[in-house]
């Protein structure tokens, strides 16, 4: 049966509990003993043990020429942000949100089926929708999209024309003094919708908005009321037969009985994303987290690796370290092929591995920092050997590049 998620989550604005318990504590220490779990006396919230948990640290084995950047253009007609790229047998699916501001911007959709890529022109879907994500789910294509406070679902059949439905999902209670737009997140699965998970921001009162993961389950045509099941910013999900994972930038929440219950798992820690930098994907029978964190004033984008579908995480692998700023890695499979990419210094670099992580390319620069500016947010996807790069800084643009592998 096929069983898809969608995840979101808000950015913490206030020290919350469980960042005091999940803080950048676990990245003081020497590479070779950061642990990807809680620190033991600390962790109280967990519903496993990490005591015990020392993943292996290693560093990347570079051994492929970098990727080879095409080029950029430029696709906002106006004021374009929140972008997010999808790829399917070489159809390209560019999605951001056009205007200032976030009530009254639209969601606009760009397509390309050619190669060299040129994208057709922009569709409105929406008003007033950010964050979005979308799978192929059997003959369908389906898109998730944040608007305040719930997240509405698109149907197309071949990605040109959109259905929209009309069951929304959201919490009972949303706590309208709280900014809405949850970043949504399916679950990369081959079975049918019977779940989903969405973010809602929590009120608390005291430190004002926090980030929370809720589930819901499919009622035939309908979704129930979600439930709370974790903390932190959706990034991920995974299921296969009965167990299900959810990632998100403050931990690794899995579920044994097809999303009845949820435990949080040993490792597989993610709160260096506390400054936006945690990605993930699936390749084969491996689950990989990307994140970014500062030890000992040097920023590195590291890998953590699970093949046992998110229980436990014995291998985090430093890909990049630099003195200079860098953030929010990304990560997409395709077959065994992996790629990263990472903002260093406002140039969007991307790193390939042709056989799921065991060997890297050297990182390429997709972006000329003079032509497009400042790089805020980005979205990478892989079709075939073609790297495409959608990325918001002065507007939207799409930069592409080929693998060297």
């Amino acid at each position: 049966m096929l069983i898809t998620f969608i995840l979101s989550a808000l950015l913490l604005p206030a020290c919350s509990d469980h960042e005091r318990v999940h803080g950048n504590e676990d990245f003081q220490r020497p590479d070779s003993s950061i642990s990807a779990g809680s620190d033991s006396d600390s962790d109280t919230d967990s519903d496993t043990d990490t005591d015990s948990y020392d993943p292996e640290v290693i560093d990347a084995v570079i051994s492929h020429a970098a990727p080879e950047p095409a080029g950029c253009v430029r696709l906002d007609e106006e004021y374009g942000k929140y972008p997010e790229l999808f790829a399917w047998s070489g159809t390209w699916f560019a999605f951001y949100a056009e205007g200032e501001y976030s009530t009254e911007s639209t969601l606009e959709l760009r397509r390309s089926d050619m190669d060299p890529v040129d994208f057709s022109e922009p569709v409105t879907l929406l008003y007033g929708a950010r964050h979005v994500d979308m799978i192929r789910d059997e003959d369908v294509f389906l898109v998730a999209a944040a608007r305040m406070y719930y997240v509405v679902l698109l149907e197309s059949t071949d990605g040109s024309e959109w259905i929209e439905h009309e069951d929304y999902v959201a919490p009972d209670e949303p706590t309208y003094s709280c900014e809405g737009f949850p970043p949504v997140k399916f679950s990369k699965s081959e079975a049918r919708s019977r779940y989903i998970a969405m973010g809602h921001d929590f009120n608390n009162g005291v430190f004002g908005c926090t980030d929370e993961l809720y589930v819901a389950r499919r009622s035939g045509d309908t979704w129930d009321v979600p439930e709370h099941i974790g903390d932190g910013d959706a990034v991920f999900a995974f299921e296969r037969t009965e167990r299900v994972m959810i990632l998100s930038t403050f931990g690794v929440w899995f579920s044994t009985d097809s999303g009845g219950t949820f435990k949080e798992a040993s490792g597989g820690d993610t709160t260096a994303a506390q400054i936006y930098g945690t990605g993930g994907t699936r390749t084969g029978d491996m689950i990989i987290i990307v994140q970014s964190y500062n030890y000992a004033d040097t920023n590195h984008i590291a890998a953590i690796v699970s093949s046992d579908d998110g229980a436990t995480w014995p291998v985090r692998i430093i890909l990049k370290k630099s003195k200079n700023n860098n953030f929010t890695p990304k990560i997409v499979s395709y077959d065994d092929t992996l790629a990263v990419a990472f903002v260093l210094n406002d140039a969007v670099h991307v790193m390939t591995s042709p056989d799921r992580g065991e060997s890297w390319s050297e990182s390429g620069v997709f972006n000329d920092v003079e032509e497009t500016g400042t790089v805020s947010r980005f979205s990478l996807a892989v079709s075939g050997d073609r790297i495409g790069i959608l990325l918001e800084s002065e507007g939207i643009f799409f930069c592409n590049g080929r693998s060297s592998l």
